[in-house]
């Protein structure tokens, strides 16, 4: 048996197997080791998973090489053709082991490159007469220390962590982290500098200043390419340690909604350039910027653009579910609203439903698509669907002020006072600029638990361009027995919506989602307020 044993290890060394064993380790190390701190410089990370794997897998493949083959002068022979002596010398110049190594260079180089060349190659999505649903890049930089304090490094380093962590739940944003750790206080950095992407369209930096028990925050926002700033704001907080963490937080919050989202910076300069193209050149996410547009102007004209822009869209490109999503919230507030409605080609209520549901197909982890599913279910009557749908969507990206404002308010009308009462008066927080309709949430739980006084604070705030503001104030009015200020809201209210009070009741149920109890509640103020059943 040991005499069988040491002829086995005598022929590996004849063959050169261990040598080639040996060699191959270190060479195969030496390049995973070089394409991990090479491949991150240049972008292609994504290339090194591959490299491991046929380094791995070529270690074998190696050694029965060496075993089974001989590299001769007159070329590649199989090793039992050969004569061992003249085996020895052949084996001696070294062929196999560079034979090795360029195999493995060769796998580096195509490795390394073929993500390049996936990358830059045309795909059907990248065909010309296809849309293109990337939203805008953004490079987030460590944010500076100019504390003077090394020991304040984690503040700072914990914020940029925290600030790429929440704009990576937006999901229409291509977020770079950590792209520059050196950058320079007080320098705006461009595309051109060592660690920035080319492909960021936009730079986010910042410093923080700690002076005494204060911190200043500062952030600023450039396009990459003209180092034009787009947006900029200081943040100053008491500083302590006990709530430094919550601290961090609240800057975090701060500065993403600031950033991202529908009322955002980066949706402000994007749609200053989506308004200057012309309609036949407006891509994917530009009709997104549309339906954005929508949301400040919230009126029929920006309604249909922003329609009938995505309309084209997913027509265009069936798998996007961003254009899904938007046109489904778009269908909801035209049946919720009686925008542009066009009830002899559809119903907008059934397609805010069907197409809410092929988004949420597309993907399951949208915020969007849940956002107008849910939307779509409370219309539906549906408000146990619609309720798991807005729950769903605002874990995904709890810190989102428009959604946060939108869901909390349809989950209020169908009665769930619990879940959507704090989403609203988180999203008031939040907004630096709220729109007055978030207070509708505050006032209907007021009303609903009979506090009146508290209900009529609220309802004065409230602005929503329709019939809702007039018939809440004569509610609460008649509610609290006011009768001349109810009288006058109610008076105005007939000229606004001169329907009877079962149209009243009829609107808010089915075309706001309201729960029934919730809707009675309001007509019994409405009777109180002086309405009559039947009366114009």
């Amino acid at each position: 048996m040991a005499s069988k044993l040491s002829m086995f290890l005598a022929e590996l060394r004849r063959r050169k197997v261990t040598r080639v064993s040996v060699v191959y380790a270190l060479v195969g190390l030496g390049v995973i080791e070089g394409a991990g701190m090479i491949l991150p410089v240049l972008h292609l990370e994504a290339g090194y998973p591959y490299i491991v794997i046929f380094v791995l897998f070529g270690f074998p493949l190696a050694l029965v090489f060496a075993w089974a083959y001989e590299i001769t002068p007159e070329g590649l022979k199989k090793e039992k053709d050969l004569d061992p002596i003249r085996s020895s010398a052949y084996v001696a110049n070294n062929k196999v082991y560079f034979t090795i190594i360029g195999l493995l260079v060769v796998a580096l180089t195509v490795v390394t490159l073929w993500p390049i060349a996936d990358r830059d190659s045309p795909s059907p999505q990248d065909d010309a007469d296809q849309p293109n649903p990337d939203g805008p890049s953004i490079a987030v930089l460590s944010f500076l220390n100019d504390s003077g304090d090394p020991d304040q490094d984690y503040f700072s380093s914990g914020l940029t962590d925290d600030i790429i962590t929440g704009l990576s739940k937006y999901t229409e944003l291509v977020v770079f982290d950590r792209t520059s750790p050196q950058a320079s206080a007080g320098r705006s950095l461009s595309v051109s500098d060592d660690g920035v992407p080319l492909d960021a369209r936009y730079i986010l930096q910042g410093s923080v200043r700690k002076a005494g028990d204060r911190i200043r925050v500062t952030v600023q926002l450039s396009e990459a390419l003209n180092d034009r700033i787009e947006w900029r704001e200081d943040y100053q907080r008491d500083l302590t340690v006990s709530d430094l963490f919550s601290l961090q937080d609240d800057l975090t919050q701060q500065v993403v909604n600031a950033l991202a989202g529908s009322y955002g910076a980066l949706a402000r300069a994007e749609l200053a350039d989506a308004r200057r193209k012309p309609p036949e050149h407006l891509d994917s996410y530009d009709c997104v910027l549309r339906a954005y547009e929508y949301l400040h102007a919230h009126d029929p004209s920006h309604h249909l653009k922003a329609r009938d822009c995505l309309e084209g869209v997913v027509e265009l490109d069936p798998d996007y579910p961003d254009g899904w999503a938007w046109l489904a919230y778009l269908y909801a507030e035209e049946y919720h609203h009686r925008r542009n409605e066009d009830p002899e080609s559809y119903v907008s209520r059934d397609r805010a439903l069907e197409v809410a549901e092929r988004a949420v197909n597309l993907d399951p982890s949208n915020q969007v698509a849940l956002g107008a599913l849910a939307m779509a279910s409370m219309i539906q009557g549906d408000h146990g669907r619609g309720r798991t749908a807005a729950y769903r969507a605002i874990e995904l990206n709890p810190n989102n002020a428009l959604w946060l404002g939108l869901l909390g308010t349809w989950l209020s009308w169908s009665g769930d006072f619990e879940g959507g009462v704090p989403m609203v008066k988180k999203a008031l927080v939040l907004d630096s600029n709220p729109p007055p309709w978030l207070h509708m949430s505050i006032f209907l739980e007021h009303y609903q638990k009979g506090q009146y006084e508290d209900a009529l604070a609220e309802a004065q705030l409230i602005e929503t361009g329709d019939f809702r503001t007039l018939a809440f104030l004569a509610a609460v009015h008649g509610q609290l027995g006011q009768v001349l200020e109810a009288k006058q809201a109610l008076s105005e209210l007939r000229v606004l919506f001169p329907g009877s009070l079962d149209d009243i009741n009829q609107e808010l149920i089915q075309r706001n989602g309201f729960a029934p109890e919730l809707a009675a509640h309001i007509l019994d103020g409405l009777r109180k307020a002086g309405s009559e059943e039947g009366s114009n």
